[in-house]
């Protein structure tokens, strides 16, 4: 049985060393995938399921999942979002509800909504979690712990402010957040990747400029990344 999942698995890492370049390599929220929609989908849940708060990837899965009507995944990615974000992110997880509102039925979607505000308590029994990686470890049911935030954690993620922006195409105020977190000196590498696809896919190259001169290359999370991007913009550091 061990031969057989181990098997499985090398299987599936090979795939994944594949896709890899072309999916959760793209930090766009709109993905452009040359397999089929449901095959994306898995390798996405795979990446959430070691990297659980890749807010980009979980954006990534639940927009695919409308997109083409998968509604076990869809489910399953936005309880997935929900167990990830627990009390954080109610714009996000508010912008993801009402994208699945065409797809899901009435019930699941008033399930989600009656969570927003505080999260899904540990009361809260659903008797389908879809295609959901992160609540396997959950014996027997599908309930989940009402997550409250860590003693002295900042309930303000940069990262879900810049998401939100962008899907109420608010590119500007996007940058704005991001570029904040650099200044202040505690940006991760989602946030600066999600900030040089908006400077590339935005042509801003002024205010691309602006940081790139500003950044010491010690506070750049992927260095070759914003080599690539001055050289796009032929800019010296």
């Amino acid at each position: 049985m061990t031969d057989n999942i181990q098997a499985i698995d090398s299987s599936f890492e090979n795939e994944s060393t594949q896709m890899a370049f072309t999916v959760t390599g793209s930090r766009s929220l709109d993905l452009l995938v040359d397999k089929s929609a449901q095959q994306v989908c898995d390798f996405l849940a795979h990446h959430i399921a070691r990297k659980p708060q890749d807010l980009v990837v979980h954006v990534q899965r639940i927009k695919l999942a409308a997109e083409h009507d998968l509604k076990p995944v869809l489910k399953g990615a936005l309880l997935d979002l929900y167990i990830a974000l627990g009390t954080r992110g109610y714009d996000l997880r508010q912008r993801m509800l009402k994208l699945a509102s065409g797809v899901l039925s009435e019930e699941s979607i008033q399930f989600l909504a009656d969570g927003l505000e505080d999260g899904v308590g540990a009361s809260h029994f659903i008797p389908d979690a879809g295609v959901s990686v992160l609540c396997k470890s959950i014996a027997g049911n599908i309930e989940f712990i009402r997550a409250g935030s860590v003693a002295g954690e900042s309930l303000f993620d940069p990262l879900e402010q810049a998401l939100a922006n962008i899907e109420w195409s608010q590119l500007e105020a996007a940058c704005e957040v991001l570029e904040e977190a650099i200044h202040a000196g505690n940006s991760s590498l989602e946030q600066q990747a999600l900030l040089l696809d908006l400077y590339q896919k935005t042509d801003a190259q002024a205010r691309f400029s602006v940081t790139y001169s500003n950044i010491e290359k010690s506070a750049m999370q992927d260095q070759a990344a914003w080599e690539v991007l001055a050289s796009h913009f032929d800019l010296d550091h």
